[in-house]
């Protein structure tokens, strides 16, 4: 029988696809497994409460992978920037109890790059008897240079554990900062942010222009939030600019460096609905500002 050519044309890229997509489920692992990743901050020194930075390099990401057919779970953990001399722990907090952590879980390797891997069916055992990573969702990883959780001088970075089976999206928003007054002359800005649930990618960048940061020290100031992440009429400090000649500057916050985001969040997404200012170091009230240079709401990200 003679297959017609209409049939052969639209078989064949259906069969190349097919083969394709099987071949992308074994290189993951097959069709039942399933991946979490993010990426470890160092501590704010401006808002976290273990508010000591001993390693402004540090930098990490975490990898987890669970097979729902044979109960196997994988954890890979990677960390580089640090004091090649310190042994690191990791410690995972208690579901059941937050604030409670398990025991610390030695990194190893000999250079400034420390790695951990779990994987059950090496016989590696998850804290607090969970039967899997799914179970650790959100709880907090604290990387550590010592055996005590709790000591700001030893907290090298920290984190989520991630979500597994997050599809991949990367929602995004850029603004204009408006101008204060007319007296702040050709001053203009712009805030971009980014935000990859996936991977944990969370990007804050503001740029500057025209403002005389040869006499100024200029700060990004963002709006507080209540608990029940509702905006109040109170401002915090996110940090200062960094001058890119005499008159552009630029604040960045990006987690895939080991950047802590502003006010505490885990992600871009939370900024969105408050207002940011750009203030010099004559304003520092926790109010609205006297003068801001610029600001502008933050838009929501799409």
């Amino acid at each position: 029988m003679k297959i017609p050519a209409s049939f052969r044309l639209a078989f064949v890229p259906a069969l190349l696809a097919l083969i394709a997509a099987h071949a992308s489920a074994l290189a993951d692992g097959g069709p039942d497994v399933t991946h979490g990743k993010t990426y470890l901050v160092r501590p704010d020194p401006v808002f976290d409460v273990l508010a000591f930075v001993p390693d402004a390099n540090a930098k990490g990401r975490v990898n987890i992978e669970t097979k729902e057919s044979t109960g196997r779970d994988k954890l890979g953990l990677t960390i580089s920037g640090v004091d090649k001399t310190l042994t690191y722990n990791l410690f995972i907090e208690d579901p059941e109890s937050p604030g409670a952590f398990s025991a610390g879980i030695p990194l190893s390797g000999n250079g400034g790059t420390k790695i951990l891997k779990l994987d059950t069916d090496k016989g590696d055992v998850l804290p607090f008897s969970v039967q899997s990573l799914a179970e650790l969702e959100g709880v907090e990883l604290r990387v550590v240079a010592g055996t005590d959780p709790d000591e700001p001088a030893t907290l090298y970075l920290r984190g989520k554990m991630p979500a597994l089976g997050v599809p991949p999206q990367k929602l995004k928003a850029k603004q204009k900062l408006a101008l204060a007054s007319d007296e702040d002359g050709n001053a203009k800005g712009t805030i971009v942010l980014s935000s990859t649930i996936s991977s944990g990618a969370e990007r804050l960048f503001v740029h500057v222009s025209k403002l005389d940061f040869e006499s100024h020290v200029f700060s990004l100031w963002i709006q507080d939030v209540d608990e029940d992440g509702l905006p109040v009429n109170t401002f915090a400090k996110a940090g200062d600019f960094v001058g890119k000649g005499s008159n552009n500057g630029v604040f960045e916050r990006f987690t895939k460096l080991g950047d802590p985001l502003p006010a505490g969040e885990n992600s871009a997404v939370d900024f969105a609905g408050r207002v940011v200012e750009v203030r010099d170091q004559t304003d520092t009230g926790s109010g609205p500002a006297d003068h801001a240079y610029l600001s502008t709401l933050v838009p929501l990200l799409h």
